[in-house]
């Protein structure tokens, strides 16, 4: 079985033999030149002589593509009538972009898996907060890194990325992560899809107008199946989505899921352009709340408040945002307004599922596929909700409204405390 190491050795030797029948084709046109001017008794006709068998071992010793190789070959002086034309060029070339797309698509899948691994990596809490660096998520950085400018070789333009990652201290870290991964990452998401068709569903687009008018009643199904997310993968997801917002700047974990951090899970800066004003910056904090069950009531919202204020009452934060897989209850959602209200900080915000999946729907569609999200089906539970009928209404019953009696027997304790000492009957 060839292995990637064994692939990327062929191909760097076929490359190294290209460029070499590059040379040659260009020295073989010179000395061709002064064939025409010296005649074939010249120093140049000697010269020609011996590259043109040098340039037939090479074009030979390149491997096929797809059954492909290169056949023209130089003219030979010695044969009357023999003139050099364009078939050889163009088979050269030819050959080059094949052997390109070739490359590209031998490293394609681990450029893709490099860059969702450096993603991942850089998602952590590889900054600490004491403004320490996790020197096992360090050095696993710099070997992605390292293996990423091996494969692409000169198709990217890396910019400060090499010296901040060589410094490794906590500034770096986050100039990596908000300044230099970022256009790094569009490129190695162009080499993975250049030249790629993408998959279309349908092999003709007119078909989509029949199926959307026949759903156009019905609304699209955008629910996703939070359930496939663990506590940490939604953290990842948020601290995700605020790296790829130009509004949030400096966006971090603060500690490990589940740990003793006052419920602040990530810590950010919103930034944005006010027209009266300058740039407004606030310091928002954002509590992860992976639930499936349970909705975030007015007990959550008071105690996400009061370690909000215990924790950070040296630094205030501006902005609460208490992100939830469920949902709010009628009294959260009173206690989130009645405190909004004061206009004391934080304000809080809510982020539901509803909203969380209008976001990734709009603004994020690769995260749902990184994540592993996506719309669930009438085959997951969820959806087979959906698809219940409705309940049917309860049935009045028969005969009169008035309450059935029943007989209470004496001394029995009943519902607020009362003791019947006789027997007797009482309304149920």
């Amino acid at each position: 079985m060839v292995t990637l190491d064994d692939a990327l050795a062929a191909l760097d030797t076929t490359a190294l033999n290209i460029k070499r029948l590059d040379d040659l084709l260009g020295s073989l046109r010179r000395e061709h030149g002064q064939v025409d001017i010296w005649g074939r008794d010249s120093p140049a006709a000697g010269a020609y002589r011996r590259l043109r068998p040098e340039f037939l071992a090479f074009a030979a010793a390149l491997p096929e593509i797809d059954g492909w190789r290169i056949t023209a070959a130089p003219p030979d002086i010695d044969t009357p009538g023999d003139l050099p034309s364009g078939r050889l060029t163009h088979e050269i070339a030819e050959y080059k972009s094949r052997f390109a797309a070739m490359r590209r698509a031998v490293i394609r899948p681990r450029l893709a898996e490099l860059a969702h691994r450096i993603e991942d990596i850089l998602q952590r809490p590889i900054v600490t907060k004491a403004e320490t660096v996790d020197e096992e998520l360090l050095a696993d950085l710099r070997a992605c890194i390292a293996e990423l400018e091996k494969l692409s070789g000169d198709e990217i333009e890396w910019g400060n990325l090499r010296r901040h990652l060589g410094f490794g201290m906590a500034v770096d870290i986050r100039d990596i992560r908000l300044r230099d991964w970022p256009p790094v990452r569009e490129r190695v998401q162009s080499l993975v899809h250049e030249n790629t068709p993408r998959p279309i569903l349908v092999g003709d687009l007119a078909h989509l107008l029949g199926a959307t008018a026949k759903a156009r009643a019905a609304p699209a199904n955008r629910t996703l199946n939070w359930a496939a997310l663990d506590p940490a993968a939604f953290e990842r997801l948020l601290l995700a989505m605020l790296t790829s917002s130009p509004t949030y700047e400096k966006a971090e974990a603060l500690t490990n899921v589940a740990a003793n951090d006052g419920g602040a899970d990530i810590l950010a800066w919103r930034a944005f352009d006010c027209p009266l004003s300058d740039r407004v910056r606030q310091r928002v904090v954002i509590q992860c709340k992976r639930w499936i069950t349970r909705s975030v009531n007015h007990v959550d919202v008071d105690k996400a408040l009061s370690d909000m204020r215990l924790w950070f009452k040296d630094e205030p934060i501006d902005v609460l945002v208490i992100a939830t897989t469920k949902g709010f209850t009628r009294d959260g959602i009173a206690r989130v307004n009645q405190n909004n209200g004061l206009a004391v900080r934080p304000t809080i915000e809510m982020w539901n599922a509803s909203k969380l999946e209008n976001l990734l729907h709009g603004r994020y569609p690769d995260l749902l596929s990184r994540f592993g999200l996506k719309a669930e089906s009438a085959d997951h539970p969820a959806g087979k909700a959906a698809k219940k009928s409705p309940a049917k209404p309860l049935r009045k019953p028969r005969g009169s409204a008035r309450p059935r009696r029943r007989a209470i027997p004496a001394g029995r304790l009943v519902s607020g405390g009362r003791i019947y000492r006789t027997g007797g009957s009482h309304r149920s």
